[in-house]
């Protein structure tokens, strides 16, 4: 087996990682996509002149000294059409949002202010143009307001719906089915027969492709036997954009994904790649469906689908290449390495005083889930080091799983 070196597998991955179109998304259901076009302002903002604080407007001429009595004529509230025309020597109680009325060129805080039946003291006045926030000064209609490719979050949402527009163009999710593969695998709320152990990287793959948002096709399991193995990859192949295996691409007898795919047509890309945890490791593709199957030990199943599957999908959705760097860290603890591969260590990443720092975790074995399970990073130790000493600077890259 020739293997393929971490970074050789992650290039040709993402060169592979193409999106499957684009769609039409209400804003509703819009959030952690990606934008597949720009947007164009279509208002002003702010609309209008308005009020940015509860106080009174006035004409910056009536003001010469400080304190100074005007008269009250009335008020204005937001959402008011029909607006009075301020009078010299006078003031109108104005709200927050509310529209700055004809003749009136200033709003004073209610604060710098005393009020009582008719009259209205203005204590403290900051100048003409004070407390309003000016028509089309945080940008004009035809403006670019959002580029194409970023990322729809709460506040874009509320942007874009505050020009009124109720739907965007996104990029497509890709389609996903899991499969495990062994005659050993159980449901987990079945009893088990002796032998058998419960299928948990069936479930912690499809909880990890669900967080990125792609739309789940199908989770199953395939016996280890040919007919099972054909037929389940056969109808994954109709139904998804991606396909995502756990077990069986190894070299074993009853490790069938590798031939199965070969007679379904499949092109394969990768088998094997340096790397510990996450040895044997494939990957194909036919048309632009890719093709992924992941090592049965849960932690290097979880570590390749981090490692190459979730910059994979996340490129799909149109996410860029910033989501896939690792953090320099300074390790807190040596680091062990091996002399034929990449080795991708669990540890705990923290930041200390603007620095981060890295500790290995002690469960390091491939069928240790405990280790993985209470680290947030994968400290990685180049090809060809038997150790990294502590206080040595590494590449961590930090386990998401999340956008």
């Amino acid at each position: 087996m020739r293997l393929t070196t971490f970074e050789d597998a992650r290039k040709k991955i993402l060169e592979h990682a193409q999106g499957h179109g684009t769609e039409t998304l209400f804003l509703h259901k819009a959030n952690g996509r990606v934008l597949a076009a720009e947007i164009v302002a279509q208002l002003d903002s702010p609309r209008f002149d308005n009020s940015e604080v509860d106080g009174f407007a006035v004409k910056a001429s009536d003001i010469s000294s400080e304190p100074i009595q005007l008269k009250m004529q009335g008020s204005v509230f937001a959402g008011q059409s029909e607006l009075p025309y301020l009078e010299e020597g006078s003031a109108l109680r104005i709200f927050t949002g509310a529209p700055i009325p004809p003749g009136a060129d200033s709003v004073v805080m209610q604060e710098d202010c005393e009020w009582k039946d008719e009259t209205v003291t203005i204590r403290r006045f900051e100048g003409d143009g004070s407390h309003i926030r000016k028509s089309g000064s945080e940008y004009l209609a035809g403006q670019l307001l959002l580029a194409k490719g970023m990322a729809i979050t709460p506040p874009v949402i509320g942007l874009i719906a505050s020009n009124g527009v109720s739907d965007v163009l996104g990029v497509k999710l890709p389609k996903v089915t899991i499969l495990s593969t062994g005659n050993e695998l159980a449901p987990i709320r079945k009893q088990l027969e002796p032998g058998q152990i419960y299928d948990s990287n069936g479930i912690a793959l499809s909880t990890a492709v669900r967080a990125l948002g792609p739309e789940m096709v199908v989770t199953g399991r395939l016996r280890d036997d040919e007919e099972s193995v054909l037929d389940g990859l056969e109808k994954a192949l109709e139904a998804a954009d991606v396909i995502i295996t756990s077990g069986g691409v190894s070299v074993g007898d009853h490790d069938l994904i590798r031939p199965a795919l070969k007679k379904l047509g499949v092109e394969e890309l990768i088998w094997g790649i340096s790397v510990r945890p996450g040895k044997p490791f494939y990957f194909g593709k036919k048309g632009k469906k890719l093709i992924f199957g992941l090592p049965g030990n849960p932690v290097s199943g979880l570590v390749c689908f981090q490692l190459f599957v979730r910059p994979a999908l996340l490129q799909m959705m149109g996410h860029d290449e910033g989501a896939f760097q690792p953090i320099s860290a300074t390790l807190e603890s040596a680091a062990q390495g091996d002399p034929s591969r990449t080795v991708f260590a669990r540890a705990n990443l923290d930041l200390k005083n603007g620095v981060y720092t890295a500790f290995p975790a002690d469960a390091q074995e491939s069928y240790m889930s405990s280790g993985l399970a209470g680290s947030n990073g994968l400290i990685a130790v180049p090809c060809g080091a038997a150790e990294i000493a502590s206080g040595s600077k590494v590449d961590v890259y930090p386990l998401k799983w999340t956008p």
